[in-house]
């Protein structure tokens, strides 16, 4: 694996469109990464390009050796309707309803939450990774527009959160928050949570975990790739932009 052809975050490009969608083949096999914008509302021009691609994929590949891959780790999704299904899954969950659909098997490339947990435990404490992966979870149901249910999501992630012989609770996480952001811990702060998390930005230590955290997990995914693309499988990928750009050097030269 050629993890230095992972471009770093302090050198992302910010002129590529969203969503990012490229393209490598290689004698018979094809690789398509859509590189999406995370979004959960139905009216998102992206939705239309992503059936589109997919139609060409199945059409190029007669559906014959196939693997999708999506971003997140989804339940069963015991829906039929599209428009449910991204209402409520986003992009990912709407790619595996299409790939089951057309019975092609899909997953998740995601490393072990252990994993990425171990490593990142090296650098930060316990303390700080609980709030990063709670302001994570807090980013992830503002942009799914579910900010009414705010404080009744955020005391059942403090739950989910808690580490042992950490005192995690939601007055300290409120102090956390104030001390690094300078501001109460609030939906009406919802951009200040999502850029917390977001690994090109450089605003609070929170950032910088978000880029480690978006390191591993970009190794890994590359190291899947890899691994399929070397057994011939033909993949469709649909994973955020921001991991289609920084991981396009090292998928392109898949094809050489």
């Amino acid at each position: 694996m050629n993890k230095n052809l992972i471009i770093p975050h302090d050198k992302y490009p910010t002129d590529k469109p969203v969503p990012y969608v490229y393209q490598v083949n290689k004698s018979d096999r094809i690789l398509v990464f859509f590189g999406a914008k995370h979004s959960f509302d139905v009216a998102d021009t992206q939705f239309k390009l992503l059936k589109e691609k997919w139609l060409e994929f199945l059409t190029v590949t007669n559906r014959k050796n196939c693997l999708v891959f999506y971003e997140a780790k989804l339940p069963n999704i015991n829906l039929t309707r599209e428009e449910e299904i991204i209402n409520k899954f986003g992009e990912a969950g709407l790619i595996r309803y299409l790939a089951e659909k057309n019975n092609i098997e899909s997953l998740s490339p995601e490393p072990p939450p252990e994993l990425e947990i171990r490593e990142l435990l090296k650098k930060y404490d316990a303390k700080l990774l609980s709030f990063f992966y709670f302001l994570r979870s807090l980013s992830s149901l503002l942009k799914n527009k579910k900010g009414n249910q705010f404080w009744v999501k955020a005391d059942g992630l403090l739950e989910k959160r808690k580490w042992p012989d950490t005192d995690f609770s939601l007055d300290n996480t409120k102090t956390l928050f104030k001390e690094i952001f300078n501001k109460e811990l609030d939906p009406i702060y919802e951009g200040t949570i999502i850029n917390a998390v977001n690994p090109t930005r450089k605003d609070s230590v929170v950032n910088e975990i978000a880029r480690e955290s978006s390191s591993i997990r970009n190794e890994y995914v590359l190291k899947k790739i890899e691994e399929y693309w070397a057994q011939d499988k033909n993949l469709f990928i649909v994973y955020g932009v921001g991991h289609a750009i920084v991981l396009e050097p090292a998928i392109r030269q898949l094809s050489e």
